[in-house]
């Protein structure tokens, strides 16, 4: 490697944006282009093409299993997405998942699930987390290990007793291994909490500096807040989030993490001061943002791009927290225009023959669709505005969007210029939908997605699945 700075590429290296980055000798990846630097250099240096940033994915542990013994699915009909030990007092499970992308480094995060121990189960939330009416072992134990290092050993204890516990940790190279080994004085499987699926979030390649290396010199500011897709409030050390299930929803344990890239070059790391970030002095054009926060959904978005100028670009990022098993959650966001924007979620009743509802702003605490709630409405634009389902019932679900105060006859221009897109979780899959690209959008409504309760298969909204059922109450259900 090179270390001269791009402006002073010798012949034969490469710098990949033109900034005071250093040369290479070859290209890792995304393919040569023939050229000069556009920060000036010499005008047959060769200029790489960089590879783009990979999404965040997960990593499914009974997938990717190599060696197992008395671990087991939580649930044999969702693919293994969580696992916890079986009917026995001890067992294991390891394994290794190749990485998408050679000489980088990651971002792992998942969580263990504890039972929360009750005489009598709640109506309605029979094996839905964290309810088991089972014994209370007095020893449990699962012992974590990625890669060779053993990251934790947790025990049972009132203090985690029906919540979650996060275990992260970022690694390097072309694989993770990993093994995860269970102890318990209980042979009931009930009993025994269970491991999520691990979500893993690109940082950089190695051939960046930690650091990164700086991003290219102009007028441009990025900047934001970090939001809580649940309070609606920004995501601050030490104060609480919410999480969609409780009211006291969980203690923040560190700053959010926002990293700005060129490609799959990191650039910087952004300063995160009380809730929100920013970059200044950037050159203006198209980067990718990676942001990743303990208890929520890494935030990826390839579209973060600083406008010439001298505004500044706004670009609010919205964390989901991670969902407990059989959860899903619909986070709606928009532009500055218009002001308050709505999102409806019409829910099949648990009996098929009784009238279906609809929960949103205008039914907060009157609809009674079971396992389904509105957790925020926001008024001031930008959003976010968010659904949390706990379960599903069998049947049909329906999202929709509207303006509040809309022209209910014709505000297709409206809804379409508001840059609209809400993000479905469920299980290891998130699907991002936008207004004018998918569903339909009819009136004052925008129709987004429906969901079958008892596949939980989502689909965007066409005519036939959503051109006219909105108005015939009496086919919600069907």
């Amino acid at each position: 490697t090179d270390v001269t700075t791009c402006g002073s590429c010798p012949e034969g290296h490469y710098c990949s944006n033109g900034a005071a980055v250093p040369c290479r000798s070859t290209c890792p990846g995304g393919g040569e282009l023939v050229g000069s630097c556009a920060g000036g250099a010499v005008t047959d240096t060769t200029v790489c093409k960089p590879p783009d940033a990979p999404r965040p994915f997960f990593g499914v542990w009974w997938e990717h299993k190599t060696a197992f013994e008395n671990a087991e699915p939580d649930d044999p009909e969702d693919d293994g997405e969580e696992l916890r030990l079986g009917d026995f007092d001890s067992g294991f499970i390891e394994g290794a998942i190749e990485m998408p992308m050679k000489g980088a480094r990651w971002h792992l995060q998942m969580y263990i699930a504890w039972p929360k121990f009750v005489r009598r189960l709640p109506r309605g939330v029979d094996g839905v987390f964290p309810y088991e009416d089972v014994e209370l072992p007095e020893e449990c134990s699962v012992k974590v290990t990625i890669n060779g290092e053993e990251l934790i050993t947790t025990r049972a204890r009132k203090a985690v007793e029906g919540k979650l516990e996060f275990v992260r940790v970022n690694f390097q190279g072309d694989k993770l291994e990993y093994r995860f080994d269970f102890a318990s004085s209980s042979s009931n499987h009930k009993s025994h909490p269970f491991l999520s699926s691990g979500e893993i979030s690109y940082i950089r390649d190695l051939a960046s500096d930690e650091d990164g290396a700086g991003v290219p010199p102009g007028s441009g500011t990025l900047y934001g807040p970090l939001d809580d897709a649940v309070n609606g409030r920004v995501i601050v050390e030490h104060r609480s989030a919410g999480d969609g299930y409780s009211r006291r929803g969980f203690v923040v344990q560190e700053d959010p993490v926002v990293h700005i890239l060129d490609g799959a070059s990191l650039l910087v790391t952004a300063k995160v001061n009380r809730g929100s970030y920013s970059v200044k002095d950037i050159l203006p054009g198209r980067y990718t943002c990676i942001a990743t926060a303990t208890g929520f959904y890494t935030v990826f978005n390839d579209e973060c791009i600083v406008q010439p100028g001298r505004y500044k670009t706004l670009m609010k990022m919205v964390f989901s927290p991670l969902l407990r098993p059989k959860g899903a959650r619909a986070v709606l966001t928009w532009g500055s225009h218009p002001s308050d924007l709505d999102v409806f979620l019409l829910t099949p009743h648990e009996n098929p023959r009784d009238r279906p509802c609809e929960t949103g702003w205008t039914s907060v605490a009157s609809c009674k669709s079971g396992l389904v709630k509105l957790d925020h409405d926001e008024r001031g634009g930008y959003g976010p505005e968010t659904i949390t389902l706990t379960s599903f019932h069998d049947g049909k679900y329906r999202l929709r969007v509207s303006e509040y105060k809309g022209n209910r006859l014709d505000n297709v221009a409206g809804l379409l210029a508001s840059q609209a897109q809400v993000v479905f979780y469920q299980g290891t899959e998130s699907k991002r939908f936008q207004v004018g690209v998918d569903g339909i959008v009819k009136n004052n409504n925008w129709y987004v997605f429906t969901i079958d309760g008892a596949t939980r298969t989502v689909r965007a909204c066409t005519e036939l699945t959503c051109g006219n059922d909105w108005e015939d109450s009496k086919s919600y259900g069907r």
